[in-house]
C-alpha cells in the first residue's frame, strides 16, 4: 500500500509539471496574440498612427481649401496664382510653415514643412499627392541616381529608400546635387532619403576642390536614419566639405559620421564640418566620431572647422560630436566652427561636444561648442567635455564660445574639460566657459558645483 502512494505521488507531480508547462504555452501563445493585436500592421498601435494622420491630413486639406476660398474671394473671379494661395496660408497657418509653388501643368502645389505632406489645388479642389519611391540596393543603383539627380531631376516627393549597406569600396564619389552658378547648373536633390539605418562605408573625396563635396554636394531634401563611413583627403580651398554634404538646406537627421579627414587648404577659404560644411537648414539628431586634421595656409582667410557643420546659418539640434578636431582654420568648434549672420533662427541647442580640440597655430578663434557666434545667434542647454590645447600666441578659445557677438545669447551650458596653454590667464578663461573678451556685464551667473561650470548669459 505504501509503494502504491509513492507511485500515486510520481504520478501527480508528473501530471502537475505537464499542466505546468501546457499552461505556460498557452498563456506564450495568447501573449502572442495578445502583442500581435497591439503591434502588429493591424495592431492598436497602427490603427491609432493611421487615425491620427488621417486627422492631420483632414486639417491640411481644410486649411487649403479655406485659404483657396479666401485669395478667390478677394481676386473677385480672377485666377487665384501661387502668391495669392501663398499670402492666405502665411496668414492662416503661420509664416514658413507652408510652401506653394506651381506645377509643370500650372496646377498649384502646398507644401506642409512639418509633416512633409504635398496636395495639389486645381480650381480649388484640393487632393494629396501620395509620395512615390525609388529603391536603392547596391552602388550601381546609388551612382545612377546620383546621375539623375545631377542630370536635372530633383526627386520632390519621392521617398528614396536604401534597402541594404553599400561598401563604395574607396572609388572616387561625384557628389549628389549642385547649387548652381556661373559654370553650373543648379540640380538639387528635393526628396526624402530614407537610408533606414544602413551603412554607406568608404566613401571616398579626394577631389575637394568642387565648391560643395559630400554624399551630398548641395541638398535641400531630407536625409535620414543614414550611417556614413568615409575618408576625405587632399588641398582644398573656397568650398565647403562634410561627409553627409557640402552645404544643406533641407533636414538632415538621425545620421552618423565615422570620418577620417586629412587635408591643407590652400590660400582660399574652406568651411568643413563631420556632418556638413555648412548649413541652413536643420540638423539634428546626429552623431560624429573619428579624426580631424585640417591646416589653413592662409593664416587671414575665414576658413572653419567643426564636429558637426563647419558655417551655421540654421539650426542644430540633439547633436553630439566624439570627434578628436586637430585644426589650424581660422575658427574651430567642437559642434560648429562659425556661424553668420543670415537668419534670425541660426541655433544650437541641446548638444554635446566630447572631442579633443587641439589648435596647431595662433590667431585662432575656437570655442569646446562654436567657435564665433555671430548677432542674433542662440546656443544653449550644450555642454563640452573635450580637452583643450593650445601652444601658440594670439590663441582665443573658451570652454563654450571663442568669440560672442553682439546680442548673441548662451545660457545654460557648461564645459568640463581641461584647458592646456602656457599662458595661465588663457586657461582659467578657457576652463570658465568664457567667451572671449567676455565682460561681467554680459555674465548673469556662474558657479562652480561637481566639477561643471555653468554660465548663463543675459
Amino acid at each position: 500500500m505504501e509503494v502504491l502512494k509513492k507511485q500515486n505521488g510520481k504520478n501527480n507531480k508528473g501530471i502537475t509539471l505537464i499542466a505546468l508547462v501546457v499552461t505556460i504555452i498557452v498563456l506564450i501563445i495568447l501573449a502572442g496574440i495578445s502583442i500581435s493585436l497591439v503591434l502588429g500592421n493591424n495592431g492598436i498601435i497602427t490603427k491609432t498612427k493611421d487615425a491620427k494622420e488621417d486627422t492631420v491630413i483632414s486639417q491640411e486639406k481644410e486649411q487649403v481649401e479655406l485659404a483657396y476660398i479666401s485669395a478667390a474671394v478677394k481676386k473677385l473671379g480672377d485666377n487665384v496664382d501661387k502668391d495669392d494661395l501663398q499670402e492666405e496660408l502665411d496668414a492662416s497657418v503661420g509664416n514658413n510653415k507652408t510652401d506653394v509653388t506651381n506645377d509643370e501643368d500650372d496646377t498649384l502645389n502646398v507644401l506642409f514643412k512639418d509633416t512633409e505632406h504635398n496636395y495639389n489645388v486645381d480650381g480649388g479642389k484640393v487632393s494629396k499627392v501620395e509620395p512615390l519611391e525609388l529603391h536603392i540596393s547596391n552602388y550601381g543603383e546609388l551612382l545612377d541616381f546620383a546621375n539623375r539627380v545631377n542630370d536635372g531631376e530633383t526627386f520632390e516627393n519621392y521617398i528614396v529608400y536604401l534597402d541594404k549597406d553599400i561598401d563604395m569600396e574607396n572609388d572616387e564619389w561625384i557628389v549628389i546635387g549642385t547649387p548652381g552658378g556661373r559654370i553650373e547648373p543648379r540640380n538639387t536633390f528635393r526628396g526624402v532619403f530614407e537610408g533606414n539605418n544602413h551603412t554607406i562605408d568608404n566613401l571616398k573625396i579626394s577631389n575637394i576642390r568642387k565648391r560643395y563635396s559630400g554624399l551630398f554636394g548641395y541638398n535641400e531634401g531630407t536625409i535620414q536614419n543614414l550611417n556614413i563611413k568615409g575618408s576625405i583627403s587632399g588641398q582644398f580651398g573656397n568650398c565647403h566639405i562634410g561627409l553627409f554634404s557640402g552645404y544643406n538646406e533641407g533636414s538632415i537627421h538621425n545620421c552618423t559620421a565615422l570620418i577620417d579627414f586629412d587635408s591643407q587648404s590652400s590660400s582660399s577659404p574652406a568651411w568643413i564640418g563631420g556632418i556638413s560644411g555648412g548649413n541652413g537648414g536643420t540638423i539634428s539628431s546626429c552623431i560624429t566620431r573619428g579624426e580631424m586634421s585640417i591646416m589653413n595656409e592662409n593664416l587671414g582667410s575665414s576658413a572653419a572647422t567643426g564636429g558637426i557643420i563647419g558655417d551655421n546659418n540654421g539650426e542644430i539640434v540633439e547633436c553630439k560630436n566624439f570627434i578628436n578636431i586637430k585644426s589650424g582654420t581660422t575658427y574651430v568648434g567642437g559642434i560648429c566652427g562659425d556661424s553668420r549672420k543670415l537668419d534670425s533662427k541660426m541655433s544650437i541647442r541641446q548638444c554635446v561636444n566630447y572631442g579633443l580640440i587641439n589648435l596647431i597655430r595662433g590667431n585662432i578663434t575656437a570655442g569646446g561648442i562654436i567657435g564665433s557666434l555671430d548677432e542674433n545667434g542662440i546656443v544653449e542647454q550644450c555642454a563640452s567635455k573635450g580637452d583643450f590645447s593650445s601652444t601658440y600666441s594670439g590663441t582665443r578659445f573658451a570652454g563654450i564660445c571663442g568669440e560672442l557677438k553682439k546680442d548673441a545669447r548662451i545660457s545654460d551650458c557648461y564645459f568640463s574639460g581641461v584647458c592646456s596653454h602656457p599662458n595661465s590667464s588663457i586657461s582659467a578663461r578657457c576652463s570658465m566657459g568664457f567667451h572671449w573678451f567676455c565682460s561681467i556685464r554680459e555674465l548673469l551667473c556662474l558657479w562652480n558645483f561637481a566639477e561643471k561650470l555653468w554660465c548663463n548669459f543675459l
